[in-house]
């Protein structure tokens, strides 16, 4: 997979920018957004996939934009996005867990 080259350009842009006028940028590496060719191969659920391509990705991240960001976050509220999109299925990808749906389909029980 390549890395978006326009990208890291609009970020590097934005980097300077900020450093400029003194702000300190902080940066989260996922916030909600999964790239749709690593959610066609099974996005969170395939850990055999999403783990290597996470660690790959925030390398690049860390390598590219290192000199220039010194604050760093993994994920933007994990247990939101965890429950809403993966238990619920109301944001993206918008799954449900087998949980939920058990505990809807036997409410009887």
């Amino acid at each position: 997979r390549a890395i978006n080259r326009e990208g890291l350009r609009f970020y590097h842009a934005l980097f300077d920018r900020l450093l400029e006028l003194g702000i300190e940028p902080l940066v989260t590496l996922y916030h909600w957004d999964l790239p749709q060719a690593l959610e066609d191969e099974g996005g969170w659920r395939n850990k055999s996939m999403i783990v290597p391509a996470f660690s790959r990705y925030a390398a690049a991240m860390f390598t590219e934009f290192g000199p220039k960001v010194k604050v760093w976050t993994t994920f933007n509220e994990p247990a939101t996005f965890v429950f809403i999109a993966s238990d619920l299925g109301i944001h993206a990808p918008g799954r449900c867990s087998h949980r939920e749906i058990c505990a809807e389909g036997d409410s009887l029980r």
